[in-house]
């Protein structure tokens, strides 16, 4: 079960990484993973270039996955919940085009809430 929901995890970082028209991205440094629970941490999703372009494409790729979206704060950046209960939080930094990727998923926290 654990493949799996690493699997869609890096799926969706997949895909939205293609959206952001990204380089490269790295899933991170696992640090936990059991048949309940995979925590990567550390992730990367880096960019060509760091231009006002990188930074609309950032945004307009946000803006298509917003209804995964279950909250939003200035620091830590957008927390999106994939597949009712794996947690991906993204933070841009806007003056070096860093998107820094957080995953974790556990099966007894259903809809991602109790992650945060």
């Amino acid at each position: 079960m654990s493949d799996i929901k690493l699997n869609q995890a890096r799926n969706f970082i997949t895909d939205i990484s293609r959206d952001m028209n990204a380089a490269t991205w790295d899933i991170g440094k696992k640090r936990m993973k059991t048949k309940n629970e995979l925590r990567f941490q550390d992730g990367m999703i880096q960019f060509q270039q760091c231009s006002s372009q990188t930074q609309k494409d950032v945004m307009n790729a946000f803006k298509q996955y917003q209804h995964l979206v279950i909250k939003e704060h200035n620091i830590f950046g957008k927390y999106f919940c994939i597949d009712t209960n794996i947690l991906v939080r993204m933070s841009f930094h806007e003056d070096d085009c860093k998107l820094f990727i957080e995953t974790k998923w556990d099966n007894s926290y259903p809809n991602c809430t109790p992650l945060i």
